[in-house]
């Protein structure tokens, strides 16, 4: 049976190296990679760019399934939003990308986008097609690189699925979870006390098998996808299970949540605190109605199966 080329962008970050190394593993796949920084894997075609707007149609030749992994996301140092960068990375990328990918034929394309294109206005288990206006920049340019990637693909009749992750998890974890991570082994982050909001995470090979899923399942195209690890979990869950996973006693006191709302400058992640309590989830059925079913929950968060 031919190989199957698979293009897989932003290659180097933590989503895209760890399903690069899965994909690596199938025989039956052929992996072809397009970054800017050179990314090696087993069965691996490398290939780069300096800017978005060289990518052309000798990066796609013969490539069958293209995984837009690349993009912009929250700069966890600053709470100022680099509105160009998040332009250029997140629209302007995937725009060219999809030109190319149009003009080379592809059998389908596989974008990731965010369930941060959805606000969460203290709403609980928010369904794909639910619309609350995303609050932020970054939410704001992967909903319009969806709406533009769904135009373009069914004026092409090439298929897709656009996943939106909920709050990535795993070893090595980024963002503001390994900054809260870095907090509770330190000791400086406060004790929460226990809440009754509800937030959606996702373990990262979870993840990767659902791009998997939706490569092998032709009953995915043409459809967007939350992935959760179909866990509820409040702040006080979170806290506790990563005080836990990395053998931190958790305090016989904690703060109260007044304290974090009307004072969230006294507390290690500033303003960003105050939204930790917010409800911040989503539902996962339309994928599971399909077959699909995730493997971890947050206790997991140091395991990989890949």
């Amino acid at each position: 049976m031919k190989e199957k080329i698979i293009l897989v962008t932003g290659a180097n970050g933590y989503l895209g190296e760890r399903l690069c190394t899965f994909l690596a593993k199938d025989s039956s796949f052929r992996l072809r990679t397009l970054t800017r920084k050179n990314v090696f894997f087993h069965n691996n075609d490398p290939m780069f760019f300096s800017h978005f707007s060289d990518i052309n149609s000798s990066h796609l030749k013969s490539v069958d399934y293209v995984i837009h992994c690349a993009g912009h996301a929250h700069d966890t140092k600053s709470l100022d939003e680099n509105e160009d960068e998040y332009l250029n990375s997140n629209i302007l990328f995937t725009k060219q990308l999809l030109k190319v990918s149009i003009e080379s034929n592809i059998k389908k394309f596989i974008f990731i986008s965010s369930v941060r294109v959805n606000s969460n206005k203290n709403k609980v288990f928010i369904k794909e097609n639910d619309q609350y206006p995303p609050s932020s920049t970054y939410g704001k340019t992967k909903l319009l690189a969806e709406k533009m990637l769904i135009e373009e693909l069914t004026n092409s009749n090439i298929p897709y699925s656009i996943i939106r992750p909920a709050l990535v998890y795993g070893p090595r974890v980024k963002g503001n979870l390994n900054r809260m991570i870095n907090l509770i082994q330190k000791g400086l982050f406060p004790p929460i006390p226990p809440c009754n909001n509800s937030k959606s995470l996702v373990h990262i090979d979870d993840l990767t098998y659902a791009i998997h899923f939706c490569i092998v399942n032709q009953n995915t195209d043409n459809n967007i996808f939350n992935i959760t690890d179909e866990m509820s979990y409040s702040t006080y869950d979170i806290y506790k299970i990563l005080s836990k996973s990395f053998s931190k006693k958790i305090p016989n006191w904690s703060v109260p949540k007044y304290f974090f709302e009307k004072f969230p400058i006294f507390f290690p992640m500033g303003k960003k605190i105050r939204k930790i309590f917010d409800n911040d989830s989503f539902s996962s059925e339309k994928i599971r109605s399909l077959g699909f079913k995730t493997q971890k929950n947050l206790t997991s968060i140091n395991e990989t199966d890949i």
